[in-house]
């Protein structure tokens, strides 16, 4: 026969180590979910920087387009994956309006997506007034 006090010192041994788990794994998993909360948050930071250098490189598209071509009223400039240097494609949308102020200015509008169709789309928008250069027919020089 044991005696009494020997048969209950398992158990209180076991509860506090049990309770020592449990707040070890509540503090794992909270330390994972803010991790995974500051990673997403960086995701999104990217996905909004990736659309604002795309929205930069439109209007330099937008200007080369129109200095090469006094008929360019803009497009819609899809880039692959490859293109992009990563797993997501681009869409970059121009659009190109006489401004109304004078005669030979115009408004570029551009809008960049990144990434192109995804779930959760980062955009970024610029609009810049442009004049168009006048172009002579023999050299295609100013």
């Amino acid at each position: 026969m044991t005696p009494r006090g020997t048969i209950g010192r398992p158990a209180m041994i076991a509860v506090p180590a049990m309770v020592c788990l449990v707040l070890t794994l509540m503090l794992a998993a909270s330390l994972l979910r803010t991790g995974l909360a500051a990673r997403e948050v960086t995701r999104e930071a990217e996905r909004r920087l990736q659309a604002d250098w795309l929205a930069e490189a439109g209007l330099e598209r937008a200007s080369a387009r129109l200095a090469a071509s006094e008929d360019y009223r803009g497009e819609t400039w899809t880039l692959s994956p490859e293109d992009m240097g990563g797993a997501d494609a681009g869409r970059v949308t121009i659009a190109i309006e006489e401004a109304g102020d004078r005669p030979g200015l115009t408004l570029a509008k551009v809008v960049a997506e990144f990434p192109a169709g995804g779930a959760s789309v980062a955009r970024s928008s610029r609009s810049v007034r442009m004049e168009r250069v006048k172009r002579d027919d023999e050299g295609g020089a100013p």
